[in-house]
Parts: structure tokens; C-alpha cells; sequence
């Protein structure tokens, strides 16, 4: 703290040192600050008359005051903290309007957007309206995808749906009571049926799952010895247009025979 004490009248220009040194601590358009009342007062000095008056270049609007403590602020200083404030005010508003535009885009544009920070640096993402457009709002629940198949590949999803699937009836010519994607059963041989697809799969690589019924009374399945007791479909005999089952007894000596009632399902091939 500088030496002394001053007082301040109202309303006027005049400033009175006590024990002050004005002389050599201010000069004309330096400042002094003091506090009154806890307000704070920055007043510039127009001329120093000597040690102990100076003459302030506004009048002061404060209450008369004496035994004042005060500080001498050179004009250089004042002048630097006062480009500070106008830096960082500056630096403030072209930050809030950074965020003014940034949001608006943010929030209204209807693709990608480029936020802008006040560092210069910069980032470009979907905006939100984007995103609630065209990810959030799926009323087609993903059917408006262009590739299906390519997209469950993607994912490594397996369709869970059957492919083809067909309830037959019959020992030498077998009628459908109800199929998808089956055009026909042929009877090749004795214990050996083709199923023939409506519409070709896109690969073998399918599964075909078979049950069958050997007779109307199931009692038969355990005391009919000539009822087929197994029925498979070998992969060599998997083809994108039908597939083959093998039905046979699996007693001693094992031998072929035709299913009297049966359902396939088949899995992939897509």
C-alpha cells in the first residue's frame, strides 16, 4: 500500500493527502482507487499539485470520506487490464455465438452438421433432427432395407423362419395336407423319397428336420417290426432344387422302408 491517507469530498475534484507522497507515486492520467462503503472507485488523476494534493479529473460522486486508504494505478496498467476485459468479453461473445450457431444446426438441420469451437478446431457429425429422421422413427421396422439377406450377413444373424416346410401322408404316393415352398414328394425307390422345392434355395448349406408317424395307431411304432424306425437326409443329397430321406428299420437285418405319415421342415438356404 502506498504511504498516507486521503480524503475525498463530495462532488468535488480536489483530493487532500495525509502523510502522502502524490508527487512520486502518481502523474497526470494515472488513477486511484479506493473503496467507500464497499463500492469501489477508480478515479483519474488530471494533474498532481504536490506531496499532499492532486486534482482528480471527474468529480468524485461519493460521500465525503477522510482517513481513506487508497491505491495509485498507472495509466499503463489500467489501459492493459482494461484490453484484458475487452479480450476476454470478446472471446466471450464469440464463444456464446459459436453456441448459438452450433445449436440452431444442431437441432434444425436435416444432415450432417459442423460444430465450430472457439479454438478454431471443429467437428462434423449427424445433427439430432437427423437422427430422430431417418434412425429413431422406424415404422417399416427395417423393410425399407435394400438388402435383407446382406444386412442379417452382416449382423451374423441366422433367419430363424422355415424355409420350406410340408405335412404328407401316403406309402407309395404321398398327398400334401398343407406346405410352403414343397411343389411335390417323388417316391424313388423303396425307403427313399425326394422333396422337391417350389422355389430353388440360393445354397445347400440348409438343415432338414424330419418326424414321422409309422401307422394311425402309435402302439404300432413299438410292435409293428416292419415300420420305419430312422429317417435321415444325407448332405451329398442336399440340392438347391430338392433334397432326398432315407427311412429304414433299424432292426437286424436293417432294410428299407417307406413312412406312412411324415413332416419336414427345412431351415437356411437363403
Amino acid at each position: 500500500m502506498p504511504a498516507g491517507t486521503i480524503t475525498l469530498t463530495n462532488n468535488s475534484t480536489a483530493v487532500t493527502g495525509s502523510g502522502t507522497a502524490f508527487a512520486t507515486e502518481l502523474k497526470a492520467n494515472d488513477f486511484l482507487v479506493v473503496v467507500v462503503g464497499g463500492t469501489t472507485y477508480t478515479l483519474g488523476v488530471s494533474a498532481v499539485g504536490s506531496a499532499t494534493a492532486l486534482t482528480l479529473t471527474t468529480a468524485y460522486g461519493g460521500p465525503t470520506i477522510s482517513g481513506l486508504a487508497w491505491t495509485p494505478i498507472p495509466n499503463g496498467a489500467l489501459v492493459g487490464i482494461t484490453a484484458q476485459i475487452a479480450a476476454d468479453t470478446a472471446r466471450a461473445i464469440r464463444g456464446l455465438n459459436f453456441d448459438k450457431a452450433n445449436w440452431q444446426q444442431v437441432y434444425s438441420a436435416s444432415g450432417n452438421v459442423t460444430v465450430n469451437l472457439p479454438d478454431g478446431s471443429a467437428f462434423t457429425g449427424p445433427s439430432w433432427k437427423y437422427l430422430a429422421d431417418n434412425m429413431l422413427n422406424k415404422s417399416q421396422n427395417l423393410n425399407d432395407v435394400a438388402n435383407k439377406a446382406t444386412a442379417r450377413a452382416n449382423l451374423g444373424l441366422v433367419d430363424p423362419v422355415a424355409t420350406a416346410w410340408g405335412l404328407f401322408a401316403g406309402t407309395v404316393s404321398y398327398s400334401p395336407s398343407t406346405t410352403f415352398n414343397i411343389s411335390s414328394v417323388t417316391l424313388l425307390q423303396t425307403g427313399i423319397m425326394q422333396v422337391n422345392f417350389a422355389t430353388p434355395m440360393a445354397n445347400t448349406n440348409y438343415a432338414v428336420n424330419v418326424s414321422f408317424d409309422p401307422d394311425s395307431d402309435p402302439v404300432a411304432y413299438f410292435t409293428t417290426p416292419a415300420v420305419p424306425r430312422s429317417a435321415y437326409v444325407p448332405q451329398s443329397q442336399k440340392n438347391l432344387s430338392n433334397f432326398r430321406i432315407y427311412s429304414g428299420v433299424n432292426s437286424s437285418p436293417s432294410s428299407a422302408t417307406n413312412m406312412r405319415f411324415f413332416n419336414v421342415s427345412v431351415f437356411g438356404g437363403k
